[in-house]
């Protein structure tokens, strides 16, 4: 095996950059460098261990690896523990060892130096003995030859491109990837709202130029597609750049280049499909065994998925909320084939089957997720806001808030694989999450059923005077675009809605519960009538212009959520203090011209990006 104590010096030389990192400013990236060269030395040390015997040479060259990787630990560590030494005396004192902070960066930035000429050294002699990377060390040869792989692109991105094609959208989004230092506080979105098609291509071109990039569009439908985003705004490189597409049509594929074959993705053999499965039915890890008692027909459900990942997936989510008992397992198989007798495809029944085993609330969060876009990815939080606004959440007990109750909900619905996890925090907490089309059209079709929601597209003409859940996608609206004819909305959410002053008759709406505004264009002034709207528990006036609440704001007692980071400063009076109600506030930047009144916020849980102006 590869020598341990090289293995652990390495780990602790990590460990130390982690925890005195705040001592090693100045030196970062050399120890960064360093410590990552003894991890790659630490991939050829498994074929040196077989040859050591045979020639003293070697022996030599991991007794010089050794020793590099003792004196890399104790330059760390040393001058780390003098820094951190002096932190807690006073300013005086700590002013007086400045200097020598400082000389003490120069002295470890050449001891530094000295030792990567060292492991240089040690890597050309390694070259020069013949020793091979048989892929031991901290990573795999497959991680290492993945991180190379990745490590030969300057930037990188994804994003999905799918049916309803949003060209700006896409090009934010790709920007947003290759700038990820600058997506923090929010301002680059911000930036990127106000620009224009050619302005997002000529930022993009920019963004590109000169390096070597990885960009994968994923799931492209049409060609038009692919010209629109090439054409403009990748630039032709010589940087061995790549650009990857992901298509459901070979005809896509073949258009974006002519001269290559696409690579057609294959169903799952039947080995794969079985293990697959069983890591989601029994919820262990690779290679599990199965009980003897359920192979059988737990081998039977397989063959059904026709080797298909998300059937599987989702039939294995649906067994693994169950007893693990040939008969709970026989009832799943039985319902397959019922399904299957209406003229259902394997993997429709399958789908149907999963959301039929769901309890009714869960239906209903399930359900609501087909309101959102094609593709969307969607932020936990917000959709937590809007589940709690709409009345479907209850408190589990006395301690347990409705918002508790909602994020177990989303956790029930991603293990049973009916939602697809996104990104989660740094304590593994869900932060954002998507639907597979397929469950999208599921969930779709199931509300138009139950008469539950209808999702509008500017194209479909009329809306349904029954419509009481409505989300409205794509396509520039007519400023009236309701009418005169109001359906008894109690949820109206708008996406990918882009037009300038849209007129909105406030009263008529007043059985809202959820109003969702973002990137909707109403003027800088939120009309008084929003007063009107007093059910209102939830509004979304992200991406917005508005930049001042009237007062007749102050009437909305039952608002519960309110995102008001819009493209401007917004300003507000006493009246945002009226709303006893209001748990989450949002803002990029909100200007108050009154001290802030904490006592009249009891249930005020959320509080961000507020400052306050003496007026």
């Amino acid at each position: 095996m590869a020598d341990p104590v090289i293995s652990l010096v390495v780990e602790r030389t990590g460990d130390l950059l982690i925890q005195k990192i705040v001592f090693l400013k100045g030196v970062r990236g050399q120890v960064e460098r360093l410590q990552n060269d003894l991890v790659r030395m630490q991939c050829f040390l498994k074929d040196a261990d077989q040859r050591q015997d045979e020639d003293a040479r070697i022996r030599n060259w991991v007794s010089e690896i050794r020793a590099a990787a003792y004196d890399a630990e104790d330059i760390i560590e040393i001058f780390a523990n003098k820094i951190e030494s002096i932190k807690d005396k006073g300013f005086v004192t700590r002013l007086a060892y400045y200097p020598w902070r400082i000389v003490s960066l120069n002295k470890i930035g050449k001891e530094i130096e000295s030792l990567q000429t060292r492991l240089d050294n040690i890597a050309v002699s390694r070259e020069k003995f013949g020793i091979k990377n048989l892929g031991e060390g901290t990573r795999t040869h497959g991680e290492e030859l993945q991180r190379l792989r990745r490590e030969r692109f300057n930037c990188r991105a994804w994003v999905c491109v799918s049916s309803s094609y949003d060209h700006k959208k896409i090009l934010r989004s790709i920007i947003k990837q290759l700038n990820p230092k600058d997506t923090k506080d929010d301002k680059l979105s911000r930036m990127l709202e106000k620009m224009e098609e050619e302005e997002l291509e000529e930022r993009l071109y920019q963004d590109l130029q000169d390096k070597c990039y990885l960009v994968v569009l994923d799931d492209v439908w049409k060609e038009a597609a692919w010209d629109c985003l090439v054409r403009n705004a990748f630039p032709d490189s010589s940087t061995s750049s790549k650009v990857l597409l992901t298509s459901r049509k070979r005809d896509v594929a073949v258009h974006a280049d002519a001269l290559s074959i696409p690579h057609e993705l294959k169903t799952l053999g039947k080995e794969d499909s079985w293990q697959l499965f069983l890591r989601k039915a029994l919820g262990h890890g690779d290679n599990a065994g199965c009980p003897p008692d359920l192979e059988e027909v737990g081998r039977e459900i397989v063959r059904r998925c026709d080797g298909l990942p998300l059937a599987i997936t989702v039939v294995g989510g649906l067994l693994l909320g169950k007893k693990e008992l040939k008969s709970e397992w026989e009832k799943v198989l039985n319902s397959f084939n019922r399904n299957l007798s209406r003229s259902q495809s394997g993997v429709s029944a399958i789908l149907e089957l999963s959301y039929a085993d769901l309890p009714p609330n869960l239906k209903f969060c399930f359900l609501y997720l087909g309101l959102f876009p094609e593709v969307s990815v969607i932020s936990v939080p917000k959709l937590i806001h809007m589940w709690v606004a709409e009345g479907i959440m209850q408190k589990r007990d006395a301690e347990n808030l409705e918002e508790t109750a909602a994020y177990d909900d989303v956790e029930r619905l991603c293990g049973r694989n009916m939602v697809q996890v996104v990104k989660t925090t740094v304590d593994a907490r869900i932060k954002s999450c998507r639907v597979h089309d397929l469950l999208r059209e599921l969930a779709i079709r199931k509300a138009e059923d139950e008469n539950f929601f209808q999702i509008h597209d500017t194209r479909d003409g009329k809306i349904s005077a029954k419509s009481r859940y409505l989300a409205v996608h794509s396509l520039p609206l007519d400023k009236n675009y309701f009418g005169t004819s109001i359906p008894p909305l109690r949820s109206l959410l708008f996406f990918n809605v882009h037009r300038e002053n849209i007129s909105l008759i406030f009263k008529s709406f007043r059985k809202l519960r959820m109003l969702d505004l973002e990137n909707v264009e109403m003027g800088y002034n939120l009309p008084k009538e929003i007063g009107e709207v007093r059910l209102l528990r939830y509004l979304g006036l992200r991406r917005t212009s508005i930049g001042r609440l009237p007062h007749s704001f102050g009437c909305l007692r039952n608002l519960q959520t309110l995102d008001i980071r819009t493209t401007y400063v917004m300003k507000v009076s006493n009246i945002i203090w009226k709303l006893e109600s209001l748990r989450h506030l949002y803002a990029y930047d909100m200007v108050c011209d009154v001290p802030l009144k904490i006592e009249g916020l009891s249930n005020l849980q959320t509080l961000l990006g507020i400052r306050f102006d003496d007026i």
